[in-house]
């Protein structure tokens, strides 16, 4: 989501394109070739064990010398720790001032000070507001910590084109499978944590977080029934907010990512509880070479994947 302001614009290439995803524990990144052609060639993908900020320089200059991504254009996508994501009502000023008046809002919430913080927004569509209040997702994170990303990355040689947050990745990975008009619900197993987010190919409308992560589901079919239960509850209440918040269709589908050796077996037990249809995202269906990915971080290469996709001159949605 962050663009303009503090980062400079740069002019993607059609050629090839750098997705890098940063969580707590690692940086995944990976080269795709004609990302925005129907299927896309993985060419490169290397993993990164440390996220610290001091590890960046040397975590992007290994990242540029493994994946021969000098010059190339680069999307990220950072983590909840780097970038948070709240909801906020618009103030009925002029656009150019808008991001500066919700600094003045986000700072209610967010524990980061004016002085040090950058601030993207989306306004969310189809929502029942009161009034003619607009509402929007605002992403907030300390600027000086996304000018130490900007630089770490300027000074390997790849082209930063935005930072962007996982969230609105994942509707980008997910518009691959579902494109067109009709809405669908996506539930991100990560590593530590669940994510379920309610989106078309074009917008985001919702988001959810849950402390249910792929940790704790063992590799084999006997699933924690426990954990499913919870699950099932995150979906179900995710859904049901939106139908009464929302005024756009609701979704008729749900996806589950990334390709865990459970979730064949988890999309099977939702399926029977949700009375929804619940489809596996298949990475080999819309990617060439996706050997590559082979004992990497399954759910940060689903993430770099996303950023890959991210539509060009997309800011915000705008």
């Amino acid at each position: 989501m962050f663009g303009t302001g503090f980062l400079k614009r740069r002019k993607a290439s059609a050629q090839g394109r750098i997705g890098i995803a940063i969580d707590a524990q690692g940086m995944l990144a990976v080269r795709v070739d004609r990302p925005f052609d129907p299927r896309p060639r993985i060419e490169a993908c290397a993993y990164y064990p440390h996220a610290a900020e001091a590890s960046w320089p040397q975590a992007f200059a290994d990242f540029a010398r493994d994946l021969s991504a000098d010059g190339l254009p680069v999307v990220v996508s950072v983590n909840s720790q780097l970038a948070s994501l709240l909801q906020l009502s618009l103030p009925d000023v002029p656009e150019a001032e808008l991001a500066s008046a919700l600094k003045f809002r986000a700072r209610e919430i967010s524990p980061l000070p004016v002085d040090d913080m950058v601030l993207d927004y989306v306004e969310v569509p189809g929502i029942r507001a009161r009034g003619r209040e607009r509402i929007g997702y605002c992403a907030v994170a300390r600027l000086s910590q996304m000018r130490a990303l900007r630089d770490a990355i300027k000074a390997s040689g790849m082209a930063l084109t935005a930072i962007d947050i996982n969230d609105m990745v994942l509707h980008y990975l997910l518009a691959r499978f579902q494109p067109g008009e009709e809405n669908s619900a996506l539930l991100f197993m990560g590593a530590q944590e669940s994510r379920v987010i309610v989106a078309r190919s074009d917008r985001l409308y919702l988001f959810r977080i849950s402390n249910i992560g792929a940790h704790h589901f063992a590799e084999g079919t006997n699933l924690d029934l426990g954990r499913v239960e919870g699950l099932v509850l995150e979906i179900q209440r995710t859904l049901d907010f939106y139908d009464s918040h929302f005024t756009d269709p609701p979704p008729r589908q749900i996806w589950l990512a990334p390709e865990w050796p459970f979730i064949p077996h988890l999309t099977r037990q939702l399926g029977d509880q949700l009375r929804l249809p619940v489809h596996e995202i298949v990475l080999a269906e819309a990617f060439e070479g996706t050997q590559r990915l082979s004992g990497q971080p399954v759910d940060l290469a689903c993430l770099a994947l996303g950023a890959v996709l991210r539509p060009h001159d997309e800011r915000a949605g705008r």
